[in-house]
């Protein structure tokens, strides 16, 4: 049997022998490595897709509940940013600048706020965070009823999906239990935990 799968040097060294193996043993097809050979491209040039694209990706959501999502919570950074002018964070003037740039361009504040080097965006989340009870996305879609908890978590697997032995078994192309088995007798070291 001839394998064909293109741009398999993509692969880390140890996912390439493993896709091999896979494939020369029929236990998975040449497609399904083909679709995480796609999919380590775009991680690869584009970085990890944000859990807002995947949940509406998988059909889980609409781009509107991702809208509203934003909306509700921009504006409880709006709010943010003039306890942040009260605590000496940043000076009136920046607020304004910041709000107004927030306006015009409809980016997230806490980018913005890096942008105009007033503070990291990670000191940003940061202090947001610890300022109030502030819901994440996928609590917030729970809490409206928008998807369920089993959906949530099936598309937090997807998001966190970054090596060949993920992807494998969050998309039921083979079980773990077999991953473990092969890698143990091909020697090749596991990205995953049984």
């Amino acid at each position: 049997m001839t394998m064909n799968i293109p741009n398999l040097d993509v692969l880390e060294t140890g996912e390439a022998i493993l896709a091999k193996i896979l494939v020369k043993n029929k236990l998975v097809s040449e497609d399904a490595i083909q679709k995480f050979i796609s999919l380590k491209t775009i991680l690869l040039s584009t970085g990890k897709p944000a859990l807002g694209g995947v949940l509406i990706a998988l059909g889980y959501i609409k781009d509107g509940d991702l809208a509203e999502f934003i909306k509700e919570n921009e504006s409880e950074h709006v709010a943010f940013v003039d306890w942040l002018v009260k605590r000496g964070f940043m000076s009136q003037e920046q607020s304004l600048t910041l709000l107004k740039e927030n306006n015009e361009t409809k980016r997230n504040i806490s980018a913005l706020v890096n942008d105009n080097n007033i503070m990291t965006k990670d000191f940003y989340n940061k202090l947001f965070s610890n300022h109030g009870r502030v819901l994440k996305l996928g609590e917030w879609l729970v809490a409206k009823g928008r998807v369920t908890q089993e959906r949530l978590d099936l598309a937090m697997a997807v998001h966190k999906i970054s090596t060949l032995e993920k992807f494998l078994v969050v998309h039921n192309y083979v079980k773990e239990t077999v991953l473990y088995k092969v890698k143990e007798k091909a020697g090749v070291p596991s990205m995953i935990k049984i």
